[in-house]
């Protein structure tokens, strides 16, 4: 009887000296890991892969294209920065274009 209340407060004590929160976050993480190679869900997760990787392109176009819209607004307010203030001053705005080029957006 003695050693088995040995044994058990041995094991007591093991348990009070562990991080449950560590493993309860382990056990998580493994748990996830198992789940992610389900077929279900690896089809789920290689969709996700895949729209991210469309997102990333579709940015990079639309970025692309923001750039080509500047470049051509900048090159057309120059051109016509003086035909533009001389009807502003016709209509009496009281303002003037000046230094046009890569103006705030």
């Amino acid at each position: 009887m003695a050693a088995t209340n040995t044994a058990i407060s041995a094991q007591k004590s093991l348990v009070q000296n562990v991080n449950l929160t560590a493993i309860e976050k382990e056990l998580t993480t493994l748990s996830l890991q198992k789940l992610r190679h389900e077929p279900q869900i690896a089809s789920q997760c290689l969709a996700y892969s895949n729209l991210l990787a469309e997102k990333k392109k579709l940015t990079k176009e639309k970025d692309d294209a923001k750039t080509a819209l500047d470049s051509h607004a900048d090159a057309m307010i120059a051109k016509y920065e003086a035909s533009i203030n001389k009807l502003l001053k016709e209509f009496n705005a009281g303002f003037t274009i000046t230094n046009s080029a890569g103006f705030p957006r």
